[in-house]
């Protein structure tokens, strides 16, 4: 229920210093803030039980009470209204108790009575209203059936609801703290798909700017759709996957030009090959020799021709079939003109 002004409850025994601090809380506030004053803990406890407040001012001196204890157990009956420690002396150590058994903020009485203690006690009240909001917000996303991505302004993961967990196949620990980038801005939808394992599932995004701890922040809400062919692949890979990426194509990159550059040396020993098969033609061969010498060309023009192709067909996988076969075509003509020319040789000497 919202209440039309901060309700503050200062548990104070002494007269004195009791006005002091309600003038200071009240003066410049009056039409906001009502502040009840207590003077025992007995009193203290039976108003929280009434219902919450929105902030307490507590000294620790109570005629029923004394020290950290009146802490404590004003701490168990304020629910989650902060609890400002008054005291007359504050120190380090002191500080530290109070902090760790519940206190919110401590101040010395002395700071009472400055103009600076009211407004520091309203800021209190705003923080833990904040703070309330947010508790209450996560609530509501982790009973969402979406999922629901929070990522703040440099892309890293703050919170990820239950939803969002199962969709992306990750735990609480494994998500928190990761990289993400959405691609989008504005609220309009956007389709996408996520693969989970073998299966892909169709969503819609929506992301929109909020506030998160404090700080800006995006908010992504993923609902599964039926399929759709429009859909495109949400860019959320992690880190270690993205290098893999850029891994593999810098591989691809790599092969490419080694291909290319052994395409370049084949390729001027091939039309060496070609202008001594053009000279060797030219010097007078008999009929069987010049046939072995155009098998050759042949051969050798095939094998250009495939090389010519292989930037093109690297990627497809015809290079290495091409690559195959020419080398195996050109050894068998010169294995059969050299054998030819070895018979000739013997017919020759027998002659």
């Amino acid at each position: 229920m919202l209440r039309s002004k901060q309700r503050i409850v200062l548990v104070e025994d002494n007269p004195g210093d009791a006005f002091l601090a309600w003038e200071r809380l009240t003066e410049a506030h009056q039409a906001t803030v009502q502040v009840d004053v207590v003077p025992t803990l007995a009193e203290t406890l039976a108003l929280l039980a009434l219902g919450p407040v929105d902030a307490i001012v507590l000294d620790l001196s109570l005629p029923d009470s004394h020290g950290l204890d009146t802490l404590r157990r004003v701490r168990e009956a304020a629910g989650h209204a902060p609890i400002i420690v008054v005291t007359g002396h504050v120190d380090v150590a002191l500080r530290t108790e109070a902090l760790a058994a519940g206190a919110e903020e401590i101040y010395d009485k002395s700071d009472t009575n400055s103009c600076l203690f009211s407004r520091s006690v309203l800021y209190v009240v705003e923080r833990n209203r904040a703070r309330m909001q947010h508790s209450r917000l996560q609530v509501l996303l982790d009973t969402l059936p979406d999922a629901i991505v929070i990522a703040d302004g440099e892309g890293t993961v703050r919170f990820a609801n239950p939803a969002a967990l199962s969709l992306f196949g990750h735990t609480e620990a494994g998500m928190l703290g990761e990289h993400i980038d959405f691609s989008v801005s504005g609220s309009d939808a956007v389709e996408l798909s996520i693969r989970q394992g073998m299966q892909i599932h169709h969503c819609e995004m929506r992301v929109v700017p909020i506030e998160w701890e404090g700080q800006a922040a995006r908010l992504a809400s993923v609902r599964t759709l039926p399929g759709s062919p429009q859909a495109k692949q949400l860019p959320t890979q992690r880190p270690e996957a993205l290098e893999q990426e850029h891994r593999v194509e810098h591989a691809a990159r790599l092969k490419n030009e080694i291909l290319a550059s052994m395409s370049l040396q084949i390729r001027a020993q091939m039309h060496a090959v070609s202008g001594l098969s053009d000279l060797l033609d030219r010097t007078g061969l008999d009929p069987l020799q010049s046939c072995y010498i155009h098998n050759l060309q042949r051969a050798n023009d095939s094998l250009l021709s495939a090389l010519d192709e292989l930037p093109e067909s690297a990627d497809s996988g015809v290079t290495s079939a091409s690559t195959a076969l020419a080398p195996q075509d050109l050894n068998s003509v010169l294995m059969a003109l050299s054998a030819r020319r070895t018979q000739q040789d013997g017919r020759q000497a027998a002659a």
